[in-house]
């Protein structure tokens, strides 16, 4: 099994995969939440993911700090999947993707909104959460400071907040496409594509297979681009939520900490031996992964513990000295 460091609160995204769709008696990863990782003392060599990068705290950040350090360097490259020092921000990773030509749109922090050459309409939303915009598309700036003051009264922080200019991805049929693909180790797997006629395309209700999105898992056609951007964030694990624009690969953002698969309930019928086939190439990758590491070959027979040094926190040293009480 791979440990898995997540979110206490947020192991609802692989737990179906996890409980529903492995193989009997076969479980790839060991979920370690955060709030528990003062308590490691050692851990075992081998592969470590590292996911919900956007919400440790910086307590949090340490400890995983004082995990990859513990590695001698060359295996650290190759054992640690989302290396916490190495993972691009949202912010940092879109504005990359600016620059360097791939996205066709901007984002901008909402706290600097009076100094901004801004290409309307717009919207808003969190730095770090995947929850979608807090606005409806905002067509000229009087109409957005008013959104951004209505949103500090209602207990929003501007820091926490960013500006992203909408881009229309409609195809020829009046419909928007969002493709999402996962990336695990060295392999880039296909998840889904959610068609919507809105804006904003979520989770959309059970419906009967598209002859589209059957031939985009089968033919994973963006397989090269998207690992080339998945290197570009220094992750290798997580989920790339994206859309085209003009044939261009447009990306809306990569979450470390993605739901890989639903209970089979909320699937049509006709969608499970698809659904069937992503499950097989998540435990494939997963299985992958525990022999191969994010860049390399894990040395054969190496199964010596790691053992973590105290981490330069007070409260968090007294907090491992006191290790079994908390047990």
């Amino acid at each position: 099994m791979i440990p898995l460091f997540i979110s206490r609160r947020h192991t609802y995204t692989v737990k179906p995969f996890l409980t529903i769709w492995c193989p009997s008696g076969t479980r790839p990863l060991q979920l370690i939440s955060y709030q528990s990782l003062y308590r490691i003392e050692s851990i075992r060599q081998g592969p470590l993911i590292f996911s919900d990068i956007d919400r440790l705290t910086p307590c949090q950040k340490e400890l995983a700090f004082s995990l990859c350090e513990a590695i001698d360097e060359p295996l650290c490259q190759s054992l640690v999947l989302n290396h916490p020092q190495a993972v691009m921000t949202r912010e940092r990773l879109l504005a990359r993707l600016w620059k360097g030509g791939w996205n066709h749109y901007r984002i901008h922090p909402c706290a600097a909104e009076p100094d901004l050459p801004l290409r309307f309409p717009v919207f808003i939303r969190r730095i770090h959460d995947h929850n979608g915009p807090l606005t409806q598309l905002i067509h000229d700036r009087l109409e957005l400071r008013n959104r951004i003051h209505a949103l500090t009264l209602a207990g929003e922080q501007p820091n926490r907040l960013m500006i992203i200019e909408y881009l229309d991805t409609r195809g020829a049929d009046g419909l928007f496409r969002k493709y999402s693909t996962f990336r695990i180790g060295n392999q880039i797997i296909p998840g889904h594509i959610i068609f919507s006629r809105h804006w904003v395309a979520k989770d959309s209700p059970p419906e009967p297979v598209r002859e589209e999105e059957r031939q985009f898992l089968h033919e994973n056609p963006h397989r090269e681009a998207l690992m080339t951007i998945f290197k570009e964030a220094c992750i290798e694990y997580g989920r790339i939520d994206y859309s085209l624009h003009e044939g261009n690969i447009q990306v809306w953002e990569i979450n470390t900490n993605p739901i890989l698969i639903y209970e089979k309930y909320r699937y049509a019928k006709e969608m499970l031996p698809l659904k069937q086939l992503l499950a097989d190439r998540l435990n494939e990758a997963l299985s992958e992964a525990a022999k191969i590491g994010g860049n390399g070959l894990i040395p054969g027979g190496e199964v010596q513990p790691i053992r973590l040094p105290l981490p330069r926190s007070p409260l968090l040293r007294w907090q491992r000295r006191l290790r079994p009480v908390f047990l």
